[in-house]
This record gives structure tokens, C-alpha cells and sequence, in this order.
């Protein structure tokens, strides 16, 4: 994919090798490149361009292999030299496919320090799925925090992720926020609603929830007490039994 012969650079020469044919010969190689440091991770990230040039295929190929190798125990300080190569390739990037390769990275070995960079892009329509599968991912306290955050100006199909994705962090801070879009006229983002308020797990959504449950028509109504029997499962085990049989009892 790239020239042969005298090479730029000791990555260029590494990457022009990918893909290696088997572990054995592959994992020495992204070891080499891991070596090259900052500078050279920065200069691997460059080489990636947007999907409608295929001639970074191998260099895609290496920056994936290296995000995998640095994510075994023990490499923290290799984790967090790559994590940083791909937030800077991240900010400076201008295709949003390619900023979505960027991001899928970041889901795999980032951490806190990505945190803001990801929440800066949940407002971005086309962005904001990855970078919020990212951030749950991360699931630091943080990271929770920067998707709460976004919730009162998401629109559209944001705010159905920003919803689903608090309802997957059980995020109890949120739930007298996501209450008000369970009796939303849009389907997806009224079943998302009761989807987050019943994983969450709080007794507060009982009300909403058992409403949902005797919705009009068989469909609605099975969503609903799905959702509701959720809610019985999520508040048994936290602890407090004696409302989950409530809950099923009233079933």
C-alpha cells in the first residue's frame, strides 16, 4: 500500500509490513512501532484517511493492533502514550468517518482523560452514537456525568442515545429528567424512556411505568410491562424486595 524502498520514516517501514501474516510475526512489529513513541504514533495517526481512500488500509491495520496491544495488564504508561496519540488525531481530524475511526479506538483504550474530548461531540448528530458507546465504555463517574450533561440539548436521534445510554448507566441522577419523555409521541423515544427509568431501577418510576403497562393497544402494553417488570427486577436487587413483590403482586 505504501512506497517500497527508502522510506520516510521507521513506521512507514513498519506499516508497509502490515498485515503481518500471523500473531508471531505481528506482535514484534506493533512492539516496534509502540517504541517509536509520541511522535511516532502521531505520525501512524496521520496516515489514516478518510474511508474513500483505501490506501491506508495497513496503517489502519497498525494503529488497531497497537490499541489492542497496549490494552493487555501492566501497560499503563503504553495505554495512556496511545490514548493521546488519538485524542490529538481526533481534535485535528475533519472527516466525520474519520473521526468515527478515531473514536472507536478511544472506546477501546480510553479512559478518563478522553472524557471531555468525547463529550464534546454528543451534540454532533452524526457523532454522537459513537462517542456515547465510548464514554459508557469508560464508565468512570465522569464519563456518566459528560452524557447527563448533554441530555436537556440533545435533539432528534441524539437524544434517543443520550437517553438509552443513561438508562444503561443506571444513572439515578437522571431519572426525574428522562421521566418527562415517557409520554413522548414519538415511539422510539417514549420506549427508551421507560427502557432507562426501569433499568435505572428507581421506585420513583413505578407510577410512569405501571401507566405504561396498561397502555392502549397489545403491542404498547407488552413494551410497557416488559419495562415495568425491569423496574421489579432492577429495585429487588438493590435490596428492597418487599416493593419488587409489590410490583409483582399488582402484575
Amino acid at each position: 500500500m505504501f512506497a517500497t524502498g527508502v522510506s520516510a520514516s521507521p513506521v512507514s517501514d513498519i506499516v508497509a509490513k502490515m498485515p503481518a501474516q500471523d500473531v508471531s510475526q505481528g506482535v514484534p512489529l506493533i512492539v516496534e512501532l509502540i517504541k517509536t513513541g509520541p511522535a511516532g504514533l502521531k505520525e501512524l495517526c496521520g496516515m489514516i484517511t478518510p474511508p474513500a481512500d483505501v490506501a491506508d488500509a495497513n496503517a489502519r491495520f497498525a494503529l488497531h493492533g497497537v490499541v489492542l496491544h497496549v490494552m493487555r495488564s501492566g501497560a499503563k504508561a503504553e495505554a495512556a502514550m496511545a490514548e493521546k496519540a488519538l485524542l490529538d488525531a481526533l481534535a485535528v481530524a475533519k472527516d466525520s468517518d474519520l473521526k468515527q475511526f478515531f473514536i472507536k479506538q478511544i472506546e477501546l483504550c480510553g479512559s478518563d482523560a478522553a472524557v471531555k474530548s468525547l463529550g464534546a461531540l454528543l451534540s454532533d448528530a452524526r457523532l454522537c452514537e459513537p462517542a456515547t458507546r465510548a464514554l459508557l465504555r469508560i464508565r468512570t463517574d465522569g464519563a456518566t456525568a459528560e452524557i447527563r450533561g448533554a441530555l436537556a440539548g440533545a435533539k432528534d436521534r441524539a437524544l434517543v442515545t443520550i437517553v438509552r445510554a443513561l438508562g444503561q448507566a443506571r444513572d439515578k441522577a437522571s431519572a426525574k429528567a428522562i421521566a418527562k419523555y415517557a409520554d413522548s409521541k414519538e415511539t422510539f423515544l417514549r420506549h427508551n424512556a421507560w427502557f432507562a427509568l426501569a433499568n435505572i431501577g428507581d421506585a420513583s418510576a413505578a407510577g410512569v411505568l405501571v401507566k405504561a403497562s396498561e397502555a392502549t393497544g397489545a403491542y404498547e402494553r407488552s413494551v410497557g410491562m416488559k419495562y415495568y417488570l425491569l423496574l421489579a427486577r432492577r429495585i429487588g436487587e438493590g435490596g428492597d424486595k418487599a416493593a419488587c413483590a409489590k410490583i409483582c403482586r399488582g402484575v
